[in-house]
């Protein structure tokens, strides 16, 4: 019988206390941990990772962010940064703490890895994270905001709070209650018309949208219900991509008198007229962005 076939995830796992990270020693070289995912798993499945490191290591985390890294030599790593929520944990057998003089002093299976590694190494030195959410204690703010809404609307969590997704775009819990799943979103500022079309959502003629139990429009935070549906990933028949398709053309209609109220929301304005100007200005960036 064959075996199941998997692909890694590795880890930038960082010491609770100390600027350290957890690397794999084997002979005489050093290299990012990391743990075993079905293959079929998204390559970024923050769920997925955050139970396998509890599963496999024996360590609670929660994901900063995840990200693929690459170079021109080698195949891309699945990459997730941690926060470590087991202080107490030893690491054993080829796994230790290691500060950033490892990468004067050893050697690394990849060139790759060192550069991630550096590259974590910097940051923490910087002590700037590009989002919120990739701030260590983040997750600890969101979760206590997440229980105040939740006593103020009557509910109840009826098991752990979940990571669903850490991303450039957003960070999404998952929130099991009595009366059926939440799910908290948290989106950066330059996404904060989402907050407000969300909040304007209800007033509108429309089907199909997200009831929202609690907002906070400071840190741009979002409780909302579950949607009771499924992905069209898992569901491809032509009926169910067809009452999709209705749902959102019914949005769209309903958006063709509604276009001063989604920009005053400082929706962005992507009409057709404007794509020209919008594309000369992406053209003419792009040397920038190759470097």
């Amino acid at each position: 019988m064959s075996e199941p076939v998997t692909k890694r995830s590795y880890l930038l796992l960082p010491h609770p206390t100390e600027q350290r990270l957890l690397l794999h020693l084997e002979e005489m070289s050093l290299s990012l941990p990391s743990v075993v995912v079905p293959a079929d798993a998204d390559l970024l499945d923050v769920v997925m990772t955050n139970r396998q490191v509890r599963k496999q290591l024996g360590i609670n985390v929660a994901t900063l962010h995840s990200m693929p890294c690459y170079n021109h030599l080698e195949s891309p790593l699945a990459v997730f940064t941690l926060e470590n929520q087991s202080p107490d944990w030893v690491p054993t057998g080829d796994l230790r703490w290691y500060g950033p003089e490892a990468l004067d002093t050893h050697a690394f299976q990849s060139p790759l890895q060192k550069m991630t590694i550096a590259t974590w190494f910097e940051e923490q030195r910087i002590q700037q994270p590009f989002l919120p959410w990739w701030r260590v204690g983040w997750m600890a703010e969101a979760t206590s905001w997440i229980d105040g809404r939740l006593w103020v609307a009557g509910l109840t969590a009826t098991g752990p709070i979940e990571q669903v997704k850490s991303w450039y775009f957003s960070s999404v819990l998952r929130v099991p209650t009595e009366m059926g799943d939440l799910y908290f979103k948290a989106v950066p500022r330059y996404m904060q018309q989402e907050v407000t079309l969300t909040k304007a959502l209800p007033d509108w003629n429309l089907s199909n949208i997200p009831d929202a139990v609690a907002v906070d429009d400071d840190r741009l935070w979002m409780l909302t219900r579950d949607m009771s549906g499924h992905s069209l990933e898992e569901l491809r028949t032509m009926t169910d991509w067809g009452d999709a398709l209705r749902d959102y053309a019914g949005f769209q209609r309903e958006t063709v008198t509604r276009q001063s109220q989604l920009l005053a929301m400082g929706c962005p304005d992507l009409r057709v007229n404007r794509l020209p100007e919008l594309s000369r200005a992406l053209f003419a960036s792009l040397p920038t962005l190759m470097e």
